[in-house]
């Protein structure tokens, strides 16, 4: 994931078919999955890696560093709702 602005913070976040999630300051999972590198200024990239991924669906998102902390994480945990609903057996 790449973006085209400058001193902005923007997270890659994945959860796994087994619910883990993979992002920024959890970046290695049980099976494997790797996030690149915090980069929170320029232009990325931040990359999610598996060497040998696990059958099922992964659901991506993005979250920007937040001028209104609490409404982010609102979301965040909306979209983490919404995957764990859709990962029987979640994990997390």
């Amino acid at each position: 994931m790449s973006w085209d602005a400058d001193a902005t913070d923007v997270d890659l976040h994945v959860i796994e078919p087994s619910g883990e999630e993979a992002f920024y300051s959890h970046n290695r999972t049980q099976t494997g999955g790797m996030v690149s590198h915090d980069i929170t200024q320029g232009y990325g990239p931040e990359e999610y890696t598996v060497r040998k991924a696990q059958p099922g669906t992964r659901f991506i998102f993005n979250s920007a560093a937040p001028e209104n902390e609490e409404g982010a994480r609102q979301w965040l945990e909306g979209a983490r709702a919404a995957a764990d609903a859709a990962v029987p057996g979640s994990s997390r």
